[in-house]
């Protein structure tokens, strides 16, 4: 699949190199024919000679993007000829030819073939976390091991366990897992890379190290292994399983959406290709005045803005952005020409967060929006989803449901709202400790992720409750899935020091099919969830108002 689709890629830059070979046919004639005639320009010469240094400075930015590096080093020594003759106070004829005889000298180049992208592409990707997601573990306490087995295949998790590393390379060799799990106690010496090395790349695969010393040594040790991420001993199985959803949440996450400000219609056609076949959603906009239409439709997370635009100069425009507090979260990045360090920070100190100097290199454009766009989602989801579950928040859950119930109003359609509980939570805190606690409440968490559909929204109300909104599902169909759930759940074996034991939940379940408020639905979800607690607890009641 890889190699069709980089056979694909190579087809459609050559063209685009071609396209470009053209476009160069028509622009440096136009353009020495211009140069030829601004010594007899007049009182037009000047205007003539910006119009050429901008043309010049797109030139030298595309050319050596498309690969023709000389080129790209002409256009630009020209441009920044042209730079210093418009800072005299007259204009004289000599110059002007010296200018002409040196844009005469630009040639338009040979076509040559694109260089391999096939690297570029987007890897396959990594399984969402879900019942059959493979974690290797090496531990070589049985203590230790048995206890990591048992919460984690309470959370969903498929679990192997290793006691020494030569297991865990075979292992590896034969099924690569979707994460290790290594204790660095016994294994400080392991290395992610060489525990992966059957010829495919091992950055998909996420090390968790487990240790008891959490100093900066340690640390860097880790790192230099391959870690992403670190616990200290003793292990917080909440923490842990939080970290693995975080990863597995980030593989499978929408597309990144990337909107390309630029005048300059070749380079933003490259621009696009590279990052479509990368994996990721673009969308071109040439008019700086169409632009917050576009936003308010694309909801890009990440902008690339040309600083040198005729119409709208992009630090100018990157500050209109600027003046929308909703749109405060979208990074800007400048990818221009300019390679004046005082220009460069004005732009930046205007509104923006990153500069990268064309000719811009395929990959390096794409690790600056990668990083840039992970970065900020990482950022985001902070914000709007629970420490402890990585379940959205209670504000957020309440907005979905707000959001879900109008919606399927709008569109007559029907939305269940359920509102769970967790039975004798209190309980289960004073007897087994709140660690322990903390596991129940991420077990039904990911249980929850698991059984659910993509398009249902699960938040974490508060301490042991939690809020679900399913769009498109009755009352009586959601409570049908909440119940299998629920008797799933009660059949799980909870483990505190040599005890076992196990929990239940109850829960109220309500739709959009009576005429009540939106705001109002929590609330017929919630006497529900108090009905179901009164009969004996355990147990799925469904109250429409």
């Amino acid at each position: 699949m890889i190699d069709e689709r980089g056979a694909e890629l190579q087809q459609q830059l050559q063209l685009l190199v071609e396209q470009f070979i053209a476009h160069l046919r028509n622009e440096i004639p136009a353009l020495q024919h211009l140069a030829a005639s601004l010594p007899g320009a007049g009182a037009s010469t000047r205007e003539a000679l910006a119009d050429l240094r901008q043309r010049l400075h797109r030139l030298a930015g595309s050319a050596g993007t498309y690969g023709f590096e000389q080129l790209g080093q002409d256009c630009r020594s020209l441009e920044q000829q042209t730079d210093q003759l418009l800072t005299l106070d007259s204009l004289e004829q000599g110059y002007l030819q010296q200018l002409a005889q040196a844009m005469h000298a630009l040639s338009v180049p040979q076509p040559t073939a694109p260089q391999s992208l096939t690297s570029l592409l987007t890897p396959e990707p990594v399984p969402e976390q879900q019942e059959d997601t493979l974690l290797y573990i090496l531990e070589s306490e049985q203590e230790m091991a048995d206890s990591l087995q048992n919460t984690l295949t309470n959370f969903g998790y498929r679990v192997q366990l290793f006691a020494d590393e030569e297991r865990l390379h075979q292992a590896c060799l034969l099924q690569r897992p979707h994460a290790l799990i290594v204790d660095f106690d016994h294994h400080p010496q392991l290395n992610k890379a060489a525990m992966l090395s059957n010829g495919q790349a091992s950055t998909s695969v996420p090390l968790f190290v487990l240790a008891s010393q959490d100093d900066f040594t340690t640390q860097l040790k880790a790192a230099s292994a391959g870690a992403s991420g670190f616990l200290s001993k003793p292990v917080n199985f909440s923490a842990l399983e939080n970290s693995l959803e975080r990863y597995f949440r980030r593989q499978t996450d929408e597309p990144y959406r990337v909107l390309i400000i630029d005048d300059d219609r070749e380079l933003s056609t490259r621009y696009a290709l590279i990052l479509r076949a990368a994996g990721m959603m673009v969308e071109v906009q040439e008019n700086p005045a169409e632009i917050y239409p576009t936003l308010m439709r694309f909801h890009p997370e990440i902008i690339l803005l040309d600083v040198n635009m005729p119409e709208c100069p992009g630090p100018y425009l990157a500050q209109i952005i600027r003046f929308h507090d909703e749109l405060l979260q979208i990074a800007i990045v400048y990818v221009s020409g300019v390679v004046d360090a005082h220009r460069q920070m004005d732009a930046l100190l205007r509104a923006g967060d990153d500069f990268i100097t064309k000719p811009v290199g395929d990959q390096t454009l794409i690790t600056t929006v990668f990083a840039r766009v992970r970065r900020a989602r990482t950022l985001a989801n902070s914000l709007s989803r629970d420490s402890l579950t990585g379940l959205i928040t209670h504000a957020n859950i309440k907005e979905q449901v707000v959001l879900e119930t109008e919606r399927a109003r709008r569109f007559n359609k029907v939305t269940s709202v359920v509102m769970l509980d967790i039975d004798h939570f209190k309980r289960v805190n004073d007897t087994y400790g709140h660690l322990t606690g903390d596991n129940v409440i991420c077990t039904l968490a990911n249980m929850l992720r698991q059984r659910l559909r993509k398009i249902d929204s699960i938040g974490r109300y508060g301490g042991e409750e939690f809020a679900l909104v399913m769009p498109q599902s009755t009352s009586e169909d959601a409570a049908r899935v909440i119940d299998q759930i629920r008797e799933d759940f009660a059949k799980l074996q909870f483990q505190a020091g040599e005890e076992t034991f196990t929990v239940t939940f109850s829960a109220g379940v309500t739709d959009t099919s009576s005429p009540i408020e939106s705001k109002q639905v929590l609330e017929v979800a919630d006497r529900a969830l108090y009905a179901a607690k009164t009969a004996g607890r355990n147990q799925v009641k469904v109250q429409l108002q």
